[in-house]
């Protein structure tokens, strides 16, 4: 407890800075590789990483509007982060997993960026409907 305090004299805002843009580097990175990785699709990366950044962007948004961070799921950071390493070990375990999808050739890290994309989507929408349900009840 003492711990805690002490850091937040210490550190405050600056804190919650160093920790939030690093993570927006590394969401984009890591999706925007996985795009790129054998058997990928770098335009999907490239939408994972939108996705990841519209959603963390949704969340500090309901805190400067007022009505706090909000962590609804079903894709938060950290089930990005669990996609992601799943589909990368599995990747590594089974290089050759590769199935044919109605002509589109589906890899565990294509289907890991396509569940990242629909489930951020889902989440930033959650998202954004939490924050106007709770900016229309402190309106009244």
């Amino acid at each position: 407890m003492a711990w805690s305090r002490w850091r937040d004299a210490k550190v405050g805002r600056l804190g919650d800075l160093w920790n939030e843009a690093p993570d927006r580097v590394s969401d984009a990175a890591i999706f925007i590789g996985a795009g790129y990785a054998a058997g990928s699709c770098p335009a999907l990366g490239f939408s994972a990483a939108v996705v990841a950044l519209f959603v963390a962007y949704v969340r500090a948004l309901g805190a400067s509007v007022g009505v706090g961070q909000i962590f609804l799921g079903p894709q938060a950071k950290q089930q990005r982060m669990a996609v992601t390493t799943g589909a990368s070990v599995l990747s590594a375990l089974v290089p050759a997993a590769q199935w044919d999808v109605g002509g589109f050739s589906l890899t565990l890290i294509r289907l890991a960026l396509g569940i990242i994309v629909l489930g951020g989507i889902v989440t930033a929408w959650r998202r954004l409907t939490r924050v106007a349900t709770l900016l229309r009840e402190k309106a009244h």
